[in-house]
């Protein structure tokens, strides 16, 4: 008896079958497959497009590393790059879950593919907020900022990584450990007794977010409040807000689509849809990493383009002694 439940735990019904070979007609089914497609070429193109540029413009060197608006320039652009190739990750292994065969895929499988999905996804967004952190930070070290470079802000900043890092890590841990997701008659679903400790740990995974989240759209809003006049301050205070609307964008789509998976979409229902919403979500989230950038068009193009043709971009900081540098500004 015990081999027979242990089968249907397995390998679905043939009812499954049954009703479940014509699978590739379901619209559901097409219109999540269409997009995953789609998607898949968005983040292919743009991770190689982010990495072709950064070659191409010197952003991975490793050079006057003692000058620390440098240093986390390079660390703005590691993290972009880092948030697509785990987009990419993503997509592939959402892949695997629409095409997993119902009438012969077995649970194991299902929960792995589903739990790797999950990884990439919480990496992608994890790496976004890190994108967002260290480009204030370098736009802090900027010498047009320098005013703000406050112990109390500097301290502020890292307790702000700390809880995007934290949160993260709880989130993704509460939804890989429990062996929470089987093979069904709707494909991979989550197991109805863990859907109750499935929204314990949501609200209080939320709460952190939520904290990290605000935290760091405080950082970048802050500076925004500085009277300096300068020509400079004016081109990193724009970058600035330019990087806060985008925050705003993510925090907004975040929780949209938490709000959906969480309390629109039945939690039995197939698993696909839950991940194509939370697709949709991570293509905000990365279109609005690559748009943070002022050069932007150009890195699209990048891989048509040749060396020569793209510069980095330079400004010239006005220093509190009244002598004038040129620092490198590898995040715009």
């Amino acid at each position: 008896m015990s081999n027979e439940q242990n089968a249907s735990q397995t390998t679905p019904s043939a009812n499954v079958a049954e009703n479940y070979d014509n699978k590739y007609q379901q619209p559901e089914w097409i219109f999540c497959e269409g997009f995953l497609l789609f998607e898949t070429f968005i983040m292919a193109w743009t991770s190689l497009s982010l990495f072709t540029y950064g070659k191409k413009t010197g952003k991975f060197r490793k050079e006057n590393r003692s000058c620390e608006t440098k240093v986390n320039s390079g660390a703005v652009y590691t993290s972009a790059v880092f948030a697509t190739c785990c987009s990419l990750l993503r997509v592939l292994s959402n892949q695997v879950v629409f095409l997993l065969d119902y009438t012969n895929g077995s649970s194991l499988l299902c929960e792995t593919a589903v739990d790797v999905s999950i990884t990439c996804y919480a990496l992608t967004i994890t790496s976004t907020y890190m994108f967002l952190w260290f480009r204030q930070r370098s736009l802090y070290q900027h010498p047009a900022k320098q005013g703000f470079r406050k112990s109390r802000l500097h301290w502020f900043s890292w307790v702000t990584l700390g809880f995007i890092v934290c949160g993260s890590f709880l989130a993704l841990l509460a939804m890989i450990i429990p062996q929470s997701t089987v093979i069904s008659r709707d494909g991979c679903t989550r197991k109805a007794t863990n859907i109750s400790s499935f929204f314990w740990s949501f609200y209080v995974v939320a709460t952190l977010v939520v904290v990290a989240q605000g935290s760091m759209l405080f950082l970048l809003l802050y500076p925004l409040f500085s009277h300096v006049k300068t020509k400079n301050a004016k081109r990193v205070t724009k970058i600035m807000k330019r990087s806060a609307v985008l925050a705003v964008l993510c925090i907004l789509s975040d929780a949209v689509a938490m709000i959906i998976v969480v309390f629109v979409i039945p939690p039995k229902a197939k698993m696909f849809i839950a991940l194509t919403v939370y697709d949709a979500n991570m293509v905000v989230n990365i279109a609005s990493v690559l748009l943070s950038f002022q050069s932007w068009q150009s890195i699209i193009l990048s891989p048509f383009a040749v060396s020569s043709c793209m510069q980095p971009v330079t400004y010239s900081a006005e220093q509190s002694s009244g002598a004038t540098s040129t620092i490198r500004l590898n995040i715009t």
